[in-house]
């Protein structure tokens, strides 16, 4: 498989797509292909989670800091604390929290700063009457990285491989890379983090194409709530 590092042993084959069974054979009426439309970005629409806002995430984390800080009367000098006060710059995107212990849970990437240091991170939000609130232990702020279905992420393996295939001058290659289109599958989105360098999810990917079996290392971004490809070009 292109790009791919590991044994080859057999793998298990994507089943064949007969997809001229699928079209040509029906007529779609434009009543149904717009019933179709609608039903489509009902359900979108009902799937994208409420989020808060940066300023609105900002606060939950102030609020928490705050009743940290009454928990710890000793933790320090006030200008000290104020200085090194987490800050959030940014808030990228939010999707529903993985353990939905609380309705409206969701797990959001964010990057902030804590005097000269920046770092992206993922934080789990709850949905309150007047807001929202910050989910954490009593140890740690920061939570689990959100991570791509395997579903998706052999969407976008695929689509980088038809990448590759536009500007790949090399025969045997390509004959690879076109194989590797159509039957990539992934098996296991592994090992996932939130990256140090930018806002995004790093992880291993384990998959199949052709008679090859492997893992590479990909990176995804969420793009407004959707998982995007962001693994640096080689």
């Amino acid at each position: 498989m292109p790009g791919y590092c590991g044994s080859h042993p057999p793998t298990l084959r994507a089943p064949t797509e007969r997809m001229h069974a699928m079209t040509g054979s029906r007529r779609y009426t434009p009543q149904i292909v717009l019933a179709t439309a609608l039903l489509l970005a009902a359900s979108g629409a009902s799937a994208a989670a409420a989020a808060p806002s940066l300023a609105q995430a900002q606060a939950a984390l102030d609020t928490a800091m705050q009743k940290d800080a009454a928990g710890n009367p000793n933790q320090g000098d006030d200008v000290m604390g104020e200085l090194f006060r987490p800050r959030l710059t940014a808030l990228v995107g939010c999707l529903p929290a993985a353990e939905q212990t609380t309705p409206g849970a969701v797990d959001c990437l964010v990057t902030g700063q804590a005097g000269p240091s920046e770092k992206h991170m993922a934080l789990r939000f709850l949905p309150t009457a007047n807001g929202w609130q910050l989910q954490h232990s009593d140890t740690e702020m920061e939570v689990a990285a959100p991570v791509p279905d395997n579903a998706r992420v052999q969407v976008l393996l695929r689509e980088d491989f038809s990448k590759k295939l536009v500007t790949e001058r090399n025969e045997a290659v390509r004959k690879s890379l076109e194989q590797a289109v159509s039957t990539a599958q992934v098996l296991a989105v592994e090992r996932c983090a939130v990256s140090e360098h930018a806002p995004v999810v790093a992880c291993t990917v384990q998959a199949s194409a052709a008679n090859e079996r492997g893992e590479l290392p990909m990176q995804f971004a969420l793009v407004d709530g959707q998982w995007q490809n962001a693994t640096p070009a080689h």
